[in-house]
């Protein structure tokens, strides 16, 4: 059988999510299964699953205990985006904290009228503490150079504030507890248009589990209590790096964001 390339990528982040908690050497030539029944003598076998804790997969890994109830709770408490950075830095209530370099809480301008919303930080922003800093990052950058953006014109977030091991997906409970982080962060920058980037980010804004395919491109409302904003969901620009003949819907993204703006006589991107 080939391997494919969704092989390799997924082969890519257990290696890394391996060098990641410390694990940088085998110990054996070939690998073994230490999960299966082991022959101890002719006539016995014993199986080593039972009374013993499985291994937790990379979609496991973070158990969260927190209750996001309280995670919200914490996080209203916030009058300013700076009160919100240092509570969510002082929250241990999401286990990737213990795996991550640094919190990585925003980029841009807190006065935007446009907020940019992403899934995770990857490799370069763990170390630099700053949303989209490695190539989809600066793939993103020129996107929104193409319709008269930078990032002094817009306010930078991500759906979960620390790095998944792997750069894996954050879980649904990784989520759960950042989400009322996220949520008074959009509060507080009060945006008039959300642009959210790939499945993750548009799937935890909208609960919904419509493919991205399918949501991109199409204009909602996205409400919050009191506060409600046009949201635009497009695809993540690190798909657009795997997969470059999606860039071209991603510039109707872009245009129809462009044309939103035009709309707005308060929106100035100066």
């Amino acid at each position: 059988m080939k391997n494919t390339s969704q092989d390799f990528d997924i082969n890519l982040a257990l290696l890394e999510y391996y060098q990641a908690i410390g694990v940088n050497m085998a110990i054996d030539d070939k690998p073994n299964n230490h999960f299966i029944k082991k022959e101890i003598s002719q006539n016995k076998t014993i199986d080593v699953t039972k009374n013993t804790i499985a291994a937790p997969s990379l979609s496991d890994i973070s158990i969260i205990d927190t209750d996001p109830k309280q995670a919200k709770t914490i996080a209203q408490s916030a009058k300013n985006l700076q009160e919100l950075e240092k509570l969510l830095a002082e929250f241990d209530g999401c286990a990737l904290k213990k795996r991550a370099t640094q919190l990585v809480f925003s980029d841009g301008n807190e006065n935007a009228k446009i907020m940019i919303i992403g899934e995770a930080p990857g490799r370069d922003e763990d170390i630099e503490g700053k949303p989209f800093v490695g190539r989809s990052g600066q793939l993103l950058d020129k996107m929104l150079a193409a319709i008269g953006l930078d990032r002094s014109k817009v306010y930078i977030a991500n759906i979960v504030a620390w790095r998944p091991p792997g750069n894996r997906n954050p879980t649904e409970s990784e989520i759960s507890v950042c989400l009322p982080f996220l949520h008074r962060q959009i509060e507080l920058v009060k945006p008039e248009i959300i642009l959210t980037l790939g499945a993750p980010a548009a799937h935890s804004l909208f609960n919904t589990k419509t493919p991205i395919t399918k949501m991109r491109g199409i204009w909602r409302e996205f409400k919050l209590a009191d506060f409600s904003a046009k949201a635009l969901p497009t695809f993540h620009p690190a798909f657009l790096l795997r997969q470059p003949a999606q860039k071209a819907f991603a510039w109707k993204d872009m245009l129809s964001l462009k044309s939103a703006i035009d709309e707005f006589s308060n929106l100035s991107v100066k």
